[in-house]
């Protein structure tokens, strides 16, 4: 898109007066250099507004939960190890990303769980600078709050390709990160794209899916109905697909479909039970809900879900929400390939070798191959250790 490449390359020139300049065209709030961060006064004092006890507690236990989950990730998947062989110590060793930015999208909806899905993992993690930003207009007490609870270092108020450009590469009032992570609009995206290789990104995520297979008799139609209708009411692009061989679940769920919803929700009648994984594999959903006695069977089989709920009281809203693992989840296919966001997303992977003494099985067989791809030097510094 022009316009992305117009505002990347605006913002590598002229830095703040750019940001200013496009966030005031775009988010149609003026601000100062001094303004763009939250100070921490200011982010406690806006988050003092929030006075919901229930709130609160739902925020509370959200964390936990998140926060226990990841942390359990994190031992299981992150212990650093060293592996011995005749004569060779290989450690492997897991180190964090040292500055993140976890992006917020604005628009019709205050993403408050976001923060959470993003910032938790990145803390377990132990990144040094977890960093937020997200449109002048979506710095609520709620969002603040939450970031807060997080203990996210700085708050900015900063939107758009101008957000993502400004932490790619910095500028006076703006620090530049190692890695930008979380969801936005096609523009956002687009600008995650362009900025990749000069910054780490998380994913380039698209409009939010569901697929709901279910084929049990005894399955709750408004589950099923208001399951389709939450990822649905996400956006104009967002996908909700029903797959069933249940005559009266489909005829339930066209005939509920708000008529402003209806072009987003899709059913597809399947009574053949690998046709219908065939298809979820096809289709690779960012959410898979099962909801059949044959679930085990299905979910075995099928190869290609960001994230796959069993059983129907396991709604894809709890896991966006409260369950644990991060709701940033590969759309659009790309399940075929890539994975929700975790821990795993935060940390660097490298390995120390050590040559304790002269391995000549090691020295006879690298020789030969640098021999065969005719590398000269290769083969020379083998020679000299020979």
């Amino acid at each position: 898109m022009h316009i992305v490449d117009k505002v990347i390359a605006d913002i590598r020139a002229h830095g703040d007066k750019a940001i200013i300049q496009y966030t005031k065209k775009f988010d149609k709030v003026e601000l100062t250099p001094e303004q763009f961060k939250l100070s921490a006064r200011e982010a406690e004092s806006i988050a003092k507004n929030v006075k919901n006890k229930e709130f609160i507690e739902a925020i509370r236990t959200a964390y936990n939960n998140i926060y226990l989950y990841h942390k359990n990730y994190y031992i299981r998947n992150f212990k650093s190890f060293i592996y011995k062989r005749n004569g060779v110590e290989i450690k492997c060793k897991f180190i964090p990303v040292e500055s993140v930015c976890i992006y917020i999208p604005g628009g019709v909806y205050p993403y408050i769980s976001t923060v959470l899905m993003s910032a938790i993992p990145a803390k377990v993690a132990k990144v040094k600078n977890i960093y937020l930003t997200t449109p002048p207009k979506n710095i609520t007490p709620e969002l603040v709050y939450a970031a807060l609870v997080c203990k996210v270092k700085e708050i900015y108020r900063i939107g758009g390709v101008q957000a993502i450009a400004a932490f790619a590469y910095g500028t006076r009032s703006i620090p530049k990160v190692d890695k930008i992570v979380g969801p936005g609009n096609i523009y956002v995206t687009m600008a995650k794209k362009h900025v990749y290789g000069d910054v780490g990104i998380d994913m380039l995520a698209g409009p939010t899916e569901v697929v709901i297979y279910a084929d049990e008799p005894h399955t709750n139609h408004a589950y099923v109905l208001f399951d389709l209708l939450a990822q649905a009411e996400h956006d104009t692009s967002a996908k909700a697909i029903l797959i069933t061989p249940l005559d009266s679940l489909a005829k339930f769920v066209k005939r509920n479909t708000p008529a402003e919803l209806k072009n987003r929700v899709k059913v597809i009648i399947s009574s053949e039970i690998d046709k219908s994984i065939e298809l979820i594999n096809s289709i690779a959903p960012e959410h898979l809900e099962v909801i059949s006695k044959n679930s085990n069977y299905i979910i075995n089989r099928v190869k290609n879900a960001g994230v796959i709920l069993d059983g129907q009281l396991s709604s894809a809203v709890l896991s966006d929400y409260v369950t644990g693992p991060s709701h940033i989840l590969p759309t659009g296919k790309t399940a075929k390939f890539s994975s929700v966001l975790s821990v795993k997303d935060f940390i660097k992977e490298t390995n120390i070798i050590k040559y304790k003494h002269k391995n000549l099985e090691d020295i006879k067989a690298a020789k030969i191959l640098s021999s065969m791809e005719h590398m000269r030097y290769h083969t020379e510094a083998i020679n000299v250790r020979a």
